[in-house]
């Protein structure tokens, strides 16, 4: 009898034992896939920030080097248009140094013809022996050819001029179009260089924006995915402490109903008679 009281009170300990085993299990298991799922969603984050930072900085570097190129290609054009308005400038300077040249050899010889005539009427003039100065026809003739000499050399010096000032006006304005075309050129690469850049801050700033939001979230599901693992481990481990108690409950009453029952170590017999119970038919006979 002894022997069954100790196996029952050996199993209730085995049973005991294992469900407590269980229960510290239950709850280091839990912890540590808490702390795995805690740990996991941190590193996942982590790599999303990181990548977004990558691919940010890409951007931005690329933006970056595009909007110089468009800066350097536009003002190489601006400085293309501003050379060739100097040089078509220095086209018309020679042609104003060729006007003047022309307009000087042109009064020059006009100049050396008008003497000439004049001394031809001199010396017509002189044969029929009219002579220079006595207020004559001779006078009146010179005087006439002079006049006519110095205004037809005033319109040729005026013509030269005035052709002076048109390839002057030609020049200035060849060289404000060159300028206004270079600027014009400047000013859309500093605008498409501003929008390259502008573009790309933007993308830049929406892919670290969804990052940062992913990266949130997930360590969010992380806390949420070791918060059910306590939980559930937590459950899992009152369960088992439950059923340890439980375990040694059973143990001790079976040991007890062993101990207690007839041949049992604690069992006591009767120590009165026990009446009789009877039923009506009896007692009516």
């Amino acid at each position: 009898m002894y022997e069954l009281i100790a196996i029952a009170g050996a199993q209730a300990l085995s049973s005991y034992m294992s469900n407590k085993r269980q229960a510290a299990n239950s709850s280091a298991m839990a912890n540590y896939n808490a702390a795995q799922a805690q740990a996991t969603a941190g590193y996942n984050a982590t790599q999303l920030t990181e990548v977004a930072d990558l691919n940010a900085s890409n951007i931005t570097k690329t933006a970056n080097t595009n909007a110089d190129s468009v800066t350097k290609v536009a003002n190489y054009n601006a400085s293309i248009q501003r050379a060739i308005a100097t040089y078509n400038a220095s086209l018309l300077d020679n042609e104003i140094a060729r006007v003047w040249e022309d307009a000087e050899l042109d009064t020059t010889q006009y100049t050396m013809d008008g003497l000439r005539q004049i001394g031809h009427q001199i010396a017509v003039y002189a044969s029929s022996g009219v002579m220079l100065g006595d207020g004559g026809s001779l006078d009146r003739a010179i005087v006439d050819s002079r006049s006519q000499l110095d205004m037809d050399l005033l319109i040729k010096t005026h013509n030269a001029e005035a052709a002076v000032g048109r390839i002057l006006d030609e020049r200035a304005k060849g060289v404000w179009q060159g300028e206004v075309a270079a600027q014009q050129l400047e000013y859309e690469g500093a605008i498409s260089a501003f929008n390259i850049k502008n573009e790309a801050a933007s993308k830049s700033s929406t892919i670290l924006t969804q990052a940062n939001y992913d990266a949130n979230t997930v360590r969010a599901g992380g806390v949420v995915t070791a918060n059910n693992s306590l939980l559930t481990g937590s459950q899992q481990s009152s369960a088992y402490n439950s059923a340890s108690t439980q375990s040694l409950l059973d143990g001790a009453f079976k040991m007890g109903s062993i101990a207690y029952s007839p041949g049992g170590p604690l069992y006591k017999a009767p120590t009165a008679d026990v009446p009789k119970l009877t039923t009506k038919a009896n007692n009516e006979s």
